[in-house]
Formats: structure tokens, C-alpha cells, sequence
């Protein structure tokens, strides 16, 4: 029997027992042969082949043991401190090495300033006399470092200067993924579900920042032991989106069996090939083995561009046909058959793994696969390729065996002296953080240099007070924005915060007297919410780019006052309702159909398609069908008549008014609503008919001021236009299966002539008036009828401010309820300049805290304690968490972001919260009463509650108590990153004081003396060596965190006004400071 055939028989036998007797019969006591076979089978579990970069592969890395500890290794170290040391980096005491590769080695180190384990990744002294390969190894630790993540390995330091640059990063104690397949085999589907999910969001948080991994792979997963989180880690071949394909000489980057076909073939990349990398990753999970396996890394490469694997069901009947759908698309060749983002992904095993922990069924386990990790044929033909490789590339070789047109990388060599330093590509520039860019475009308001920006808090809803007669107010189809026509203006809000994105300029004036000022225009925006049309008393169509603002088209084919416009929902349709001439003499009432065509270079192309048949009153309102199908267009006196807009005809007219003035379609398109300013029509359509009407119902309500069906067709909005006396106006919500109104809720306005909107899920009501023209659009919650923004109501003081952790974002809570939260990085882009709102409550949140990776902004109710979560990015509600302390505050994410710590209902309770999933997730006790802060150290160790007397601190784990601190009535609390100390500012008798104490044993270090105002808040540098104060004296102070507690500089706020409240970021390079005028200023503090 051929070496070969043993090898791959033997490989078929995991069990030890069966395998050794089987080698021993089969190599027939030729201990030569078992020992090759032998080291084989070692070689197959190793971190090698086909989980081994190219580059490495083909320069003999693969001959080199890890682990190794030559003494060409160990010479870039000092002399230790310690006994069971190798040597010594800097402050940390290397104890042994963890990996080992072609660029360098991975050391377990003891970091002796923070007292802490870290992992030491150090650039192999045989390139780091290279200058490309010192910048290729430092932007590795840039580009790691720029995304924050809890499934991304964490950088804490890098040091590119000295004999060999090296990074520092979390120690995650526990195996790579590839190490637990090759011990386990095939995962439960459950647990490739767990792991493919938190591997997709750490992609998802590179991805977001530009980034691309390029070497996706097991050996490359690390699988922390506790709490059973999974960390990305080796940006080594990570490259910005741009710059992603190819090095500067053109040669392939990356580990075959992983690699996407387009990297394997060396086309242009971005984020999608990560995607297809952990497809790869999903099947080896599933099957125990990598998808595709050849007898050489060119095979292999060949067979990733032109192969598809074997479906998973064949190689392992315990994998659901939907996990191995999920996976066949992650390997679509073409990346834009693959889900098209890893967000994308991360949702869809989310959603898989919800059911199955539903309980709606899974395997148990799923069944092993009869061949183990790495297919048996791979491995041997690696062998052979690694072999053959490093012979054909010694001295006088010929290396034309590679095929022709894929190149392999080489790893930089050093130079010597007749050979010059290798060209690589140059890393492209660091993306700057959004506030260094910020700082750089500079404030432009005279504000003092380190404020980078002063972001004003407008109030919400404000328009200008013009004399020209006000119209409907129109919402965007996606409910985003607001659009309100004010004279020669149209003003787009934010539907959410009420805030300005948008003026267009433009518009018309009212006609003259010959037109009443109460005639207002019915505009219109595009599905897509890029284009805004209006009509005026002028006869144009005026059609703008909403995001710039610019008036791009003017559609003169009416001859009189344009009264509406409407877009069908596809987009590819625009009415228009006005006078147009239809025989020769005086315009006469009709509407125009265009045709709109958005896929040619803006402006999009509109070209009139067909004019209405004659229609003998005033037009007051058009509304397409849903479907887009139909056209219904009432006329003042004469009814609503329903059109086939594409071929002209009239198919159905309905009647039983006396004036029309408005119309709607339920969402499915089967009833639909006529209304006047007396009463209200719903018709439905006759069973197997389209165009055969019956009245459903006639209710007794005015509906020309707002009518709207609610989203789901069972329920009906309306509310009239005209209002005479003091008794206010009103809206109503309608049952439309019994005809019966639901509430009746009233507008308490002066004036008349009122214009409604509602919110795109029909739970919030806008208006506008035009007698006495108001100053805002006043706004009402539809269900319960109250005013989101009552007049009087102006309190615009920030009460409290909350930066995330990496600056990116800083979140609000006005002294009106409002919660707001700013993103730099749009500001940076030159996006809007408003924030994003999350809502309004009756009273100001006490505590805001952002998730670690600033995802997540938790805020604490005023009254009830409830804490609800918020998507930072988008400002959508995920949930509350009911069930704390309404006279508390006690607020803190936990380092890693997987627990949430709030103050309980009970004295010394602090509740746990999963933020994921809104779970319960245990309970802390402290030995104190109503909780009102919480703290974490900066490693998590450490829990620090106050309750306004006294702090406590106590390990989460474990519960075990620290000192107890006990000074008289405090405010502000921090705990730093070891958590061996804390601070708290002392508010009874000396508000400027700061007093820091040893964690452990309660005992005071020193009071921190200079402040003359309340302390605001109190921050530790991630490092440990600095505090940060802000105080209500206008002053921000950075302090030495050791035992003198020197002041190292004050910033002067004076030129801003009086600060309410501040928040400083973690790394301490900028605060925020909420203002009493309602700003919130960005400030930059001394390094």
C-alpha cells in the first residue's frame, strides 16, 4: 500500500485506538514509514496548509514548528524582572510565546503598569529592518485599532520605533475556531449559528469603518472561554475598501481554501469577499472540513474561481437545508448574488437563532461528517505543494511553474547590500476621526480653538411667521422627512426631531385677492424621498433635489393655479392637478399624467403623458392606488372620479357630498375615503371587482383637514379644515369595522384653517394653520391626543449629556424631555447638522450611557425607572427595561457591552440586563440604599454603586465586597481602569472637591482641590494615569492619577456659557458640556 493511501486511510480513523491498530498493521513494523505517517497526522491538526496565507506557504513557514523559542526569536527582549519570564518589552514581562508566523511572533506578556495579561505581537527581527515592512505591521495595529467591536480583538498600544515594532492586545484565554473543529468536528447548529452571528457583526463593525479583513478563517477566530464570545483577530491583510485587491506588485493576498473568487483571481474587492470568506468558514463549521480542497494551493485557488463545493447535506445530514441555503448563497461567485452585507447576515442567523432557542426544534448534535477537519487528500497535496514550492524556488530553479496568470505573494525579505527594500503599497492615509476633521474644517464661530464645534439644540418644529396662506404639510414616504411650504419657501424637517435639513427656494406666492389666502397647494416627494414637487398660483410644476436643495425642473404645461401633485408609489408616475387648456379659449380644470424616468443622469427625465378628460369645477385633491393602477381625483363640486392613469379612462365616479375635497386609498388598495369639510365616505370595493364601489360606511366627520388610513386599513384618521370658534378643532380615530369612533382628541388652537399630516405608522399628528399664521408645526401623539410640543414649552437647557466611548457620537436629554443624539461622522461628511431624535418625555432623563462600541444608548426614565434602549445610529426604540428604581440613576454598560447594570426598585439593588435581548440577566447586592450612579473599572473587575452617602465597590463576578466608602452627600463617580481606585466629588460643604480612595480598603488618598463650582463629571484615562473633571465653574481639569494628584492643565469654558451638565470620553481626549442656552459643546483637551 502506497504511503498515500495509508496516510488518507489513517486520517478516515479519528478514533486513537482504531487508528493505531490500524497503522500498525498496515506500515508492517516499518518504523521509518509510521514515523512519516506519524508526523502527517501532526501536521494535519496544526495551523497550517490550508489555513496558512499563501506568501507563508511558499516561503517555508510552513517548516518552521510554532511555538518555537530560538534564540533568534527571543533576541528582540531585555533581561526579565521576573523568574518565570523569557525577557522583557518595554514595561511588560513577556512569559512565553502563543504563535508563531512568517512576520513575526505572539508572545503572552505581562503588562506591569496596568496590571494586567496581554498578548505581544512583535515583527520578526528578520523584517523589521525593512521600512515597508515596519509600515505594513503598523498599519495592521491601525486599522485593528480603528474598529471598536466586542467580537473584534481590542489594541491597546502599538510601538513602532525600537529594534523590532510590536503591538499590544487583549489575551484572550482560549483556543481559535480552527483548533475546536479539529478537537470537536462539526458544531451543533446552534452553536455555528452563535458563532457565525457574532462573527458576521464584528465583519459588520470593520465594514463600517472601510475596511476589509481579506484572510476570514478559523486559525484567525479566537473563542474566549468566558463569557463564550468570539474575537476577530489578524488584520494583517486588511486593506481600506478602496485599496483592497491587489499590493502594489499585483500578487495574491490571503489563505486559499478561505479566499472569495474574485481574490483568488486578483480582481478589484470590497467588503462582499469577507463574505464569501465566511461562507467558507460556516461550511467548515457545519462539515467539519473546508469547502474547497485540492492537491495543490494553484488547484485549490482553481477550484474556489470555478467550483462549488459539495452541498452540505451530502457531507453532513445533521445541517438543516436553510443554514446550507444560507451558506450556498455566502458562496455565489458573483458578489452580487451573496447578501449583500455582513449586518445583513448577522440578521439572518440572529433570526434563525432566536427560533431554535425557541424551541422549534433542532438536531441535538449535529452528526459528524465521516471525514474529520482538513480532507484528507488536501493535507497530503499540501505537503507535496509546500515541498515542491520551497524546491522550486532555491537557487537556480525555474519558477515558470506557477500557471500563468495568478501570482503569489512573497513575504518581504530584508534588504541587503545588493538588494533594494521591497515596494509594497504604500498604506493609504488613516481615515481621521470625525472630530480631528471636525477640528481641522474648524467652528467658524469665534468659539475659543479647542471647542471643535458647538451643536445648537434648536427647538423643534419652528417655521418662519410668513403672511402667505399656509398649505398641507407632506411627510416623505418613508416618514423621514417633513416637508411645509412657507411662501416662497419649502422647509424640510426632520419628521423626528423637528429640526431643518432642507430649504427650498423658489416657490410662488399665493395669487392675489382674486383667491382665497385658504386655497393651500397639496405638494408632493417622490417615493424615494430625493425629489419634492409643488404647484403654485403661477401654473408651474416645480420639481427640486431635496438633498441639495436645488430647483432642478419647471413644468409649465398647465395655464393656471396648479392645486395638487402626487407620485405613484413605483415612482414612475406623477399627477397634476390645475388648469390646463383642452380646447382652445379659457384654461379649464384637468390633470396632467407625466412619465418619470429617475435612471437618467439627474435631474430625472419628465415627459407629459397624456392630459385628463375635462373636468367642469375646481380640482382640490389626486391619490394613487397603491398599486399604482388607478388615479382618484376629487373636483370641488362634481366628485371623486377614479382613472387608469397610464390609458386615460374614467372608470368609476363616486358620489354623495356636497363638496370633495379630499381623498385616500387603504394600504391594500380595497377601500377608498372621500371627504369634505361636513363629513366623511368610505367606500370598499364590491367583491371580484376593482372599479364597483359601495358605501361602507358614512361618518359624521369632516375629514378635508386630514384624512388618512391607518397602516394596517382597519382604522381611519380624520380631522377638518376650517374652525370658527374657541372651542378648538379636533381629529378623530374611526373603527371602520363598526363605523365607530375610537377617541376624539382636540387641537387647542386659536384660528382657523388648519392642515394635518400624519407619521408613516399613523401615530403622530402634525398641523399647520394659516389664520393667525402659527410659529411651529404643532405636533400630537395620534393614540392619546397629547401635544408632543406644547407652547410654553421651551426649556432648551441640556440636563444630561452622555459621549461615546470613541467620540463619535454624543446623545442628549433637553430640561423639555427631548433625547437627542449627534453623529460626527455625518457631520464630518457634511450630512446634516441635526441630530437625531428619540423621543420626548414628560421629564428629563437622569442618566444617558452608550454601549462600549456605541451602538446601543441607554437612557433612565425620570419617574417610573424604566430604561429604555435606543439604536444610536438610527434612533429607533429596541425595548425598556422595566423594574428599577424611579429615584435613582444608576446606569453602566459593562467593558464588553454584554450586561447592562441599572439601579433596582429595592435599596442596594443593582438589576443585570442582557442589551441584546432585553433578558434579565441576574441581580447585585450592595449594601446601600436607592442606587444613584454605577461605575465599571475599565477591565470590568470592579462594580461602583453610590447611593448619595456612600460608595461601595464589589466584584461582579463574584459578588466580594471592597471597602465601603462613606463621605457626606456625593455626586459624579468613577472607578479606575484596574479598579484599585476611586473617585467622587463631595457636594455637602466644599462642591469644588474631588476625592479619590483606595478601592479596595475604602481609605482616602487626597482631595483634589481647585474647582470652584459643582462637579459636573468625572472621567479616568483608559490608561490610569489621568482624571478629568468638568465643573459648573467652566473649567475641565486633568489630573495625575497617582499619589500627588498634580492638576496637569484647566480648559476655560467661560466663552461658552453656563455648563449644565459634561461627559468626557473614555480615552479622554474630548468632553462634551451640555450647555443652558441648549448647546452641547465638543471640546478638545490638552493631551
Amino acid at each position: 500500500m502506497r504511503e498515500r493511501d495509508i496516510f488518507l486511510e489513517a486520517l478516515n480513523r479519528p478514533a486513537p485506538a482504531d487508528r493505531g491498530a490500524y497503522l500498525d498493521a498496515a506500515c508492517g513494523g516499518d518504523q521509518a514509514l509510521r514515523g512519516r505517517i506519524d508526523a502527517l497526522l501532526r501536521a494535519s491538526t496544526s495551523d497550517t496548509f490550508l489555513n496558512v496565507p499563501v506568501a507563508e506557504q511558499l516561503a517555508g513557514d510552513l517548516m518552521t514548528p510554532q511555538g518555537s523559542t530560538d534564540e533568534h526569536t527571543l533576541s528582540v527582549l531585555g533581561p526579565p524582572a521576573r523568574a518565570d519570564a523569557l525577557g522583557r518589552l518595554g514595561h511588560y514581562e513577556v512569559l512565553e510565546v502563543v504563535g508563531r508566523g512568517g512576520a513575526g511572533v505572539v508572545f503572552r506578556a505581562f503588562d506591569e503598569k496596568l496590571q494586567r495579561v496581554v498578548a505581544i505581537k512583535v515583527l520578526s527581527p528578520a523584517l523589521a529592518g525593512s521600512g515597508s515592512a515596519r509600515q505594513r505591521f503598523v498599519r495592521e495595529a491601525q486599522i485593528a485599532a480603528a474598529v471598536v467591536h466586542e467580537n473584534v480583538i481590542d489594541i491597546h498600544a502599538v510601538e513602532p520605533a525600537g529594534p523590532v515594532p510590536y503591538l499590544v492586545m487583549s489575551f484572550v484565554d482560549g483556543p481559535t475556531l480552527q483548533a475546536k473543529v479539529v478537537r470537536d468536528g462539526p458544531l451543533p447548529v446552534r452553536d455555528v449559528l452563535r458563532i457565525g452571528l457574532q462573527i458576521a457583526s464584528g465583519l459588520a463593525a470593520a465594514h463600517e469603518q472601510g475596511l476589509i479583513h481579506r484572510d476570514v478563517k478559523p486559525a484567525n477566530i479566537l473563542l474566549e472561554r468566558a463569557p463564550d464570545r468570539v474575537k476577530i483577530t489578524d488584520f494583517g491583510l486588511a486593506r481600506a475598501a478602496d485599496d483592497a485587491s491587489l499590493t502594489q506588485s499585483g500578487l495574491i493576498a490571503g489563505t486559499p481554501a478561505f479566499m472569495s473568487p474574485e481574490q483568488a483571481d486578483g480582481s478589484p474587492l470590497d467588503h462582499r469577499t469577507d463574505l464569501f470568506s465566511l461562507g467558507s468558514v460556516l461550511y467548515t463549521l457545519c462539515a467539519g472540513r473546508p469547502p474547497f480542497h485540492a492537491a495543490s494551493a494553484m488547484a485549490v485557488l482553481r477550484r474556489v474561481c470555478e467550483a462549488h463545493p459539495t452541498p452540505l447535506p451530502e457531507v453532513n445530514p445533521g445541517v438543516p437545508r436553510w443554514l446550507a441555503a444560507v451558506v450556498a448563497k455566502l458562496h455565489a461567485k458573483a458578489p452580487a448574488d451573496r447578501y449583500q452585507s455582513a449586518a445583513e447576515v448577522a440578521a439572518v442567523l440572529a433570526r434563525h437563532l432566536d427560533r431554535l432557542q425557541k424551541g422549534e426544534g433542532e438536531p441535538a448534535r449535529a452528526p459528524r461528517a465521516r471525514r474529520p477537519w482538513f480532507r484528507s487528500s488536501v493535507v497530503l497535496g499540501l505537503v507535496a505543494c509546500a515541498t515542491a514550492t520551497l524546491l522550486a524556488f532555491a537557487p537556480g530553479r525555474d519558477r515558470g511553474a506557477v500557471p500563468e496568470g495568478i501570482s503569489i505573494a512573497e513575504p518581504p525579505a530584508p534588504p541587503g547590500p545588493a538588494q533594494a527594500a521591497p515596494t509594497l503599497h504604500p498604506p493609504g492615509p488613516a481615515r481621521p476621526h470625525p472630530l480631528e476633521a471636525l477640528a481641522a474644517a474648524g467652528s467658524g464661530t469665534g468659539l475659543p480653538p479647542w471647542v471643535v464645534i458647538a451643536l445648537s439644540n434648536p427647538l423643534p418644529f419652528r417655521v418662519p411667521e410668513t403672511p402667505e396662506a399656509a398649505s398641507w404639510p407632506v411627510r416623505s414616504a418613508d416618514g423621514e422627512r417633513l416637508a411645509v411650504l412657507c411662501g416662497e419657501r419649502v422647509l424640510i424637517l426632520d419628521a423626528r426631531s423637528g429640526v431643518t435639513v432642507q430649504t427650498l427656494t423658489g416657490n410662488v406666492r399665493e395669487p392675489g385677492p382674486r383667491e382665497p389666502v385658504h386655497r393651500g397647494t397639496r405638494a408632493a416627494f417622490s417615493p424615494d424621498g430625493k425629489w419634492f414637487v409643488s404647484g403654485g398660483g403661477d401654473s408651474a410644476v416645480r420639481l427640486w433635489n431635496v438633498a441639495t436643495g436645488k430647483l432642478e425642473r419647471m413644468l409649465e404645461e398647465h395655464k393656471g393655479r396648479v392645486f395638487a401633485a402626487a407620485f405613484s408609489p413605483d415612482g414612475k408616475w406623477l399627477a397634476t392637478a390645475g388648469d390646463a387648456p383642452l380646447t382652445a379659449g379659457e384654461p379649464s380644470p384637468a390633470v396632467i399624467v407625466w412619465t418619470v424616468d429617475d435612471r437618467s443622469p439627474q435631474p430625472p427625465e419628465v415627459k407629459l403623458h397624456r392630459v385628463l378628460s375635462r373636468l367642469p369645477q375646481r380640482l382640490t385633491h389626486l391619490a394613487f392606488r397603491p398599486d399604482g393602477k388607478r388615479l382618484a381625483v376629487t373636483s370641488f363640486f362634481d366628485g371623486c372620479d377614479v382613472y387608469v392613469p397610464d390609458a386615460g379612462g374614467r372608470v368609476a365616479t363616486l358620489r354623495g357630498l356636497k363638496r370633495y375635497e379630499a381623498v385616500a386609498w387603504s394600504a391594500d388598495g380595497s377601500r377608498l375615503a372621500v371627504a369634505d369639510d361636513e363629513g366623511t365616505l368610505v367606500h370598499e370595493a364590491a367583491p371580484g371587482t376593482e372599479d364597483s364601489f359601495k358605501v361602507l360606511h358614512a361618518l359624521p366627520a369632516p375629514g378635508k383637514g386630514l384624512l388618512a388610513f391607518a397602516p394596517d386599513g382597519h382604522g381611519l384618521l380624520t380631522a377638518g379644515g376650517f374652525y370658527f370658534n374657541n372651542s378648538g378643532q379636533r381629529f378623530t380615530r374611526w373603527n371602520l369595522a363598526t363605523g365607530k369612533p375610537v377617541a376624539t382628541h382636540p387641537v387647542r388652537v386659536t384660528g382657523s384653517n388648519l392642515f394635518f399630516e400624519v407619521s408613516a405608522d399613523g401615530r403622530t399628528v402634525f398641523v399647520v394653520a394659516a389664520h393667525p399664521r402659527w410659529d411651529r408645526v404643532r405636533v400630537f401623539d395620534a393614540p392619546s391626543g397629547t401635544e408632543v410640543y406644547p407652547p410654553g414649552d421651551d426649556d432648551t437647557a441640556v440636563a444630561a449629556v452622555a459621549l461615546s466611548p470613541d467620540a463619535r457620537a454624543v446623545a442628549t436629554a433637553g430640561a423639555d424631555g427631548t433625547l437627542r443624539v449627534w453623529d460626527f461622522e455625518r457631520l464630518a461628511a457634511g450630512g446634516s447638522a441635526g441630530p437625531r431624535f428619540l423621543g420626548k418625555r414628560a421629564l428629563p432623563a437622569r442618566a444617558l450611557a452608550f454601549s462600549p462600541d456605541g451602538k446601543l444608548l441607554a437612557t433612565f426614565g425620570p419617574r417610573d425607572g424604566t430604561v429604555a434602549l435606543w439604536d444610536a445610529a438610527t434612533g429607533r426604540h429596541l425595548r425598556e427595561l422595566p423594574g428599577n428604581s424611579g429615584d435613582g440613576a444608576g446606569l453602566a454598560f459593562d467593558p464588553s457591552g454584554a450586561v447592562l447594570a441599572v439601579g433596582g426598585s429595592e435599596a442596594g439593588a443593582v438589576n443585570l440586563y442582557d442589551p441584546r435581548t432585553g433578558a434579565r440577566a441576574g441581580e447585585l447586592r450592595f449594601g446601600l440604599g436607592r442606587i444613584q450612579e454605577l461605575a465599571f473599572s475599565g477591565a470590568g473587575r470592579a462594580l461602583a454603586a453610590r447611593d448619595g452617602q456612600v460608595v461601595q465597590v464589589i466584584d461582579p463576578k463574584t459578588g466580594a465586597a471592597g471597602g465601603a466608602i462613606s463621605t457626606s452627600w456625593q455626586r459624579c463617580l468613577a472607578v479606575s481602569p484596574g479598579g484599585n481606585q476611586v473617585a467622587v466629588a463631595n457636594v455637602a460643604t466644599n462642591f469644588d472637591v474631588v476625592r479619590r480612595w483606595d478601592a479596595a480598603t475604602g481609605d482616602s488618598r487626597e482631595a483634589l482641590r481647585g474647582h470652584k463650582g459643582s462637579i459636573l463629571a468625572l472621567a479616568f484615562h483608559t490608561l490610569g494615569d489621568r482624571l478629568v473633571t468638568a465643573s459648573a465653574d467652566g473649567t475641565v481639569r486633568t489630573w495625575d492619577a497617582d499619589a500627588a494628584g498634580r492638576c496637569r492643565n484647566t480648559t476655560e469654558l467661560h466663552a461658552l456659557g453656563a455648563p449644565t451638565c459634561a461627559a468626557v470620553a473614555g480615552h479622554s481626549r474630548y468632553a462634551a458640556v451640555g450647555l443652558r442656552d441648549g448647546r452641547v459643546a465638543i471640546i478638545r483637551l490638552p493631551e
